[in-house]
């Protein structure tokens, strides 16, 4: 029920199966396509994520959660990581672990104090083009894409959208990009 949003502290788009390609213009054809897409899911997720918005309650985003924020956001995907477009530990096997550079002038320096990471992968897909209002603030050492935010933060809601899965990394207890 999307009026429950209202009463909730904060919004957290989880990870999950891949966002139809219908969202951002991509092809339903692809290397890795789970080939059973949540239509379903996505539109209730977007009505969400916009109806936090107008109520100024902060919205996460993990793994395809990051991903949706973009595609709202009118950017696009990668649609298949594969091997030969990026590095290999992006090819969708759960959680291996890769470093991430993170931009000193960003929120998700302002939480977790850190400027580099190691961080575990597990998704087969990327941004490709930035959505409109939004900022890169980490990286990985391919280039990849691993978080983003609002380009202009005043007067507006918490926004943050990350790659990789917290809540399954080994260490959480003690990793600032978990724990934090």
């Amino acid at each position: 029920n999307l009026k429950a949003i209202n009463s909730c502290d904060a919004l957290v788009l989880s990870g999950g199966i891949d966002v139809h390609p219908k969202f951002y213009g991509g092809n339903t054809d692809y290397l890795s396509n789970p080939k059973a897409l949540n239509e379903k899911r996505d539109e209730f997720e977007i009505a969400a994520f916009h109806l936090a918005q107008e109520n100024n309650i902060p919205v996460l985003g993990i793994c395809r959660g990051m991903q949706l924020i973009n595609v709202i956001h009118k950017g696009t995907l990668i649609q298949d990581l594969g091997k030969e477009n990026l590095h290999e530990t992006h090819n969708g096997n759960p959680d291996k672990s890769h470093h991430i550079s993170i931009s000193k002038d960003s929120l998700l320096y302002e939480i977790t104090g850190e400027t580099n990471a190691a961080i575990n992968s597990a998704h087969n897909q990327a941004i490709n083009k930035l959505g409109a209002g939004l900022v890169i603030n980490a990286k990985s050492d391919d280039a990849t894409i691993e978080g983003i935010e609002r380009a202009d933060r005043s007067d507006k809601p918490f926004l943050l959208g990350i790659q990789w899965h917290p809540e399954r990394m080994k260490d959480k207890e003690e990793n600032p990009f978990s724990k934090k």
